[in-house]
Parts: structure tokens; sequence; C-alpha cells
């Protein structure tokens, strides 16, 4: 069974932003090329003036946007990415099927210590399970491994690492801010109560917690064969 949590991403907005710009910078050049737009004087000299002028614009923009998907692409490849080596107290066989799978472990810029692999009673009240941060090729999942048997992964909420990273300080510098954590009974309806948001079922284990750090999170519950999305931080 396969979710998915959907969050803004911060390439995209920009690129949105500056084709936008770009589109209307273009269309400005066009105008002044077909000779639409004429000033008193020299209009031709004037006319050129402009053209020349929106041209070095434009190449300036498409310059920055370059620069900036390309800070935005080095963070997400600089984004670091445990082995399962590196989680020594996951089950041998959990660190063997994510190794099968080619996973690593995303770590968010708060981490001091191995992050993103947790365990709870995630499926039912009665059975510890654990719940992995897997990144493929740059995308995350999170694994969940019924009573920590590595044969029983079930998979949710796949999502691009670059739709997790944001600045995390005022010179620009980009962060890793995905995390997950177990999120009691009482931290789901606290936050039902909070901000309202999709009514809980009747709570008798944890869900998932899947935070953007610093800016909101959704809790993951299973109940009834299905992961649910129910109000996390805000």
């Amino acid at each position: 069974m396969k979710a998915t949590a959907s969050r803004p991403s911060p390439i995209k907005v920009g690129f949105r932003r500056t084709a936008r710009l770009m589109r209307q910078l273009s269309g400005f050049i066009h105008a002044v090329a077909e000779s639409r737009i004429r000033y008193r004087g020299s209009g031709r000299s004037k006319s050129v003036m402009f053209l020349n002028l929106a041209v070095v614009i434009v190449a300036a923009l498409g310059s920055s946007l370059s620069l900036v998907t390309q800070d935005w692409d080095a963070a997400d490849r600089a984004t670091v990415r445990l082995e399962p080596a590196a989680f020594p107290n996951l089950p041998a066989g959990i660190r063997s099927e994510l190794e099968r799978r080619g996973c690593t472990i995303p770590q968010p810029f708060t981490a001091t210590t191995p992050a993103n692999a947790i365990k709870g009673r995630f499926m039912s009240a009665n059975r510890t399970d654990w719940a992995v941060l897997c990144s493929r090729r740059r995308t995350s999942a999170i694994l969940v491994f019924r009573g920590g048997v590595g044969s029983t992964a079930v998979e949710l909420a796949t999502q691009a690492d670059s739709g997790s990273l944001q600045t995390i300080d005022g010179n620009g510098k980009i962060g890793y801010s995905r995390a997950i954590a177990a999120a009691s009974s009482r931290y789901i309806l606290d936050h039902y109560n909070a901000f309202a948001g999709p009514k809980p079922p009747p709570l008798d284990h944890e869900g998932i917690n899947d935070i953007f750090i610093e800016k909101g999170s959704v809790v993951w519950y299973w109940y009834r064969d299905r992961w649910l999305e129910l109000q996390g931080a805000d």
C-alpha cells in the first residue's frame, strides 16, 4: 500500500516565478523587435537601446536561474545519506533488506546521531515494528517492517528528496529537512484538537510522524489495512 505526502518544492516555486518573469521580458523583446514600441525623438536608436537592455536582463536572469538551480541540486546531492550499516540497532534482517533494495537513509540538518530509523507499535498494539526512511536515486519513501522482520516491508509517502530542502540560515545555506518519529495517541489527539484536520479513528497504537523540520508534519496511521493521513504539527 503506497501513500503520498505532498509538500511545496522550493525549486519548483523558484522555477515558476523566474520563468513567468522571463516570459514577460521575452514578450517585451519581441515587441521592440517588431517596432511595436515607439518613443519620441530618435525612435530607432531608442528601440535598439531598449532591445539591448532587455537582452542583457534576460541573459542575467537566465544565469541567475542556472545558479539557483545548481545551488539546490548541489544541496540535494550533498545531503548526508547513511548506509544501513551505520545503524547497528536495526535488526540484521532489516539491514539486509535495505541493502538489497539499494537504500540509504537521508539525514536531516538537525541530526547529531544517525536518524530516520525508528521503532514503535505502528501497525498494531501488540507488536513492535520498525520504520526507516529509504532514499533511492534521490527519492525517499518510508518503509515499515512489521514485527521487525525484513521481508514484511510496507512502503508509503514517496517523494523527491529535493522537496524536503529549505534554507536554514540567513546566509542561504540549504539543508535536508525530512525526519520521521513515533506519534503517540496523545500527540495525534492533541494536534487534531488544536488544528482540526481529518478525524482520527479509534486509536490503539502509534502513528508515524512525517516531519518537515520547522514547517509542519503529517501523521501516518495504519487503520483497516490502509494508511490514513492525519493532522500533525502546523
